[in-house]
């Protein structure tokens, strides 16, 4: 079934792309969850009239993807967190923390441009995925103790 999707959904597509997925998994997933529309003749010429906008909103991901790899070669993102005596964080690391911490940096980032190969449970350096849906590049990032 083609479905026109309305947001970035992993491992299917980019948001206003048209893709053919299953039915059941189009009707039961996507479209419930205002995930996809169906891809109906009046719709696609619906798509079609946005062709602007969707050409700047995919310009601003991109100019927004390349600041945030800029500033964070630049300099490494510190991110504290609560840890023990051996260095193990009470509490692993997720995305959330990672767009706070560039929040405070002044730095803007949607949630999907983030991922987290592996669940981070300790102090030190580590490495993160910056992705834009079509690019992606490991960023370093070191975790440091908030209570020294």
């Amino acid at each position: 079934m083609k479905v026109i999707l309305q947001q970035d959904v992993a491992n299917v597509g980019r948001k206003f792309q048209i893709v053919d997925v299953p039915k059941g998994y189009a009707l039961n997933k996507l479209v419930p969850r205002g995930l996809a529309v169906p891809a109906t003749n009046a719709a696609q010429k619906q798509l079609a009239g946005k062709a602007a906008q969707i050409a700047a909103e995919q310009a601003l991901v991109a100019r927004q993807f390349d600041e945030l790899l800029v500033a964070l070669q630049a300099e490494q993102l510190q991110i504290p967190m609560e840890a023990n005596e051996q260095e193990q964080l009470f509490q692993a690391l997720s995305v959330k923390d990672v767009v706070r911490a560039l929040a405070g940096r002044g730095l803007e980032v949607a949630e999907v441009m983030l991922v987290v190969p592996r669940s981070i449970k300790s102090l030190g350096e580590h490495t993160l995925t910056l992705t834009d849906g079509e690019r992606s590049a490991e960023v370093s990032i070191k975790i440091v103790n908030s209570s020294n």
